[in-house]
């Protein structure tokens, strides 16, 4: 993946709101957790406006039989990141950078999904509510502990 670099003891991406897919495309993101997010269309990475890189701090993983999904925080000030990893390539599937996650501080796969609470409004923080097979579709839940 383009978007990625990845070495034995540095994990970057490009520095972009968006979901970088394994094909070496991606799609923008725009928005927020309280106005709501809007995904662009997947294009080429070619047509990326490259911001430089952000170096991402892997401080979560969860995993099933077939996946593994990473989250943590970057260099590029409270920005989040959550990474699908496929078990049997050991390739990542898709990685979501997101300038307004803020730090992620739980993540699980359930079933056909990926759910990331974060810190905002800490300690009731949001959950980021991702499907495996369909990224761009992600969408914010509040936790448990802020549904009153």
């Amino acid at each position: 993946m383009i978007a990625l670099k990845i070495s034995e003891d540095q994990f970057s991406c490009l520095i972009e709101d968006a979901i970088f897919y394994m094909d070496n495309s991606f799609s923008k993101i725009s928005g927020d957790s309280t106005n709501g997010f809007v995904v662009d269309s997947p294009e080429n990475i070619e047509k990326i406006i490259k911001n430089g890189w952000g170096e991402l701090y892997l401080s979560l993983e969860d995993s099933d039989e077939e996946f593994i999904v990473l989250a943590g925080e970057t260099s590029w000030g409270g920005t989040g990141f959550v990474a699908l990893r496929t078990k049997k390539t050991n390739s990542i599937k898709w990685l979501i950078h997101l300038s307004t996650m803020n730090n992620p501080i739980d993540v699980k796969l359930e079933n056909e999904i990926v759910r990331v609470t974060t810190d905002l409004n800490y300690p009731l923080g949001l959950d980021f509510v991702i499907p495996i097979d369909r990224p761009e579709n992600f969408h914010i839940e509040k936790t448990a502990a802020n549904k009153t």
